[in-house]
């Protein structure tokens, strides 16, 4: 799916996390393409659609506040978490239902 951005995206990591002061660190060559393919992956594995719909980005240059947003996500994960466990118990009291039926 993100194969198109693969090589941009190692760049990038390579940039933003593996510099110090900015400067290569000292890093072996070998290790750093490591570090750069594990971190790239799971960059990638974020932004898949049924995981990337749980991310909630903060915008710097707007006015919210940085807490609100926050909490805002927490609720949101525990309300989505509620209607998940809500299902799932009431799929085990249809069964259970279903099986005293019989």
């Amino acid at each position: 799916m993100f194969e198109k951005h693969e090589k941009h995206l190692e760049n990038d990591v390579k940039d933003t996390l593996l510099m110090k002061d900015g400067k290569d660190d000292e890093t072996p060559e070998k290790e750093k393409k490591k570090k750069v393919n594990l971190i790239a992956r799971q960059v990638m594995y974020c932004l898949q659609p049924a995981v990337r719909s749980n991310i909630t980005v903060f915008n710097l240059n707007s006015d919210d506040d940085l807490s609100e947003t926050i909490f805002r996500s927490i609720c949101r994960c525990k309300l989505i978490n509620l209607k998940k466990n809500s299902l799932l118990i009431l799929n085990l009291f249809q069964h259970v239902r279903n099986y005293l039926k019989k």
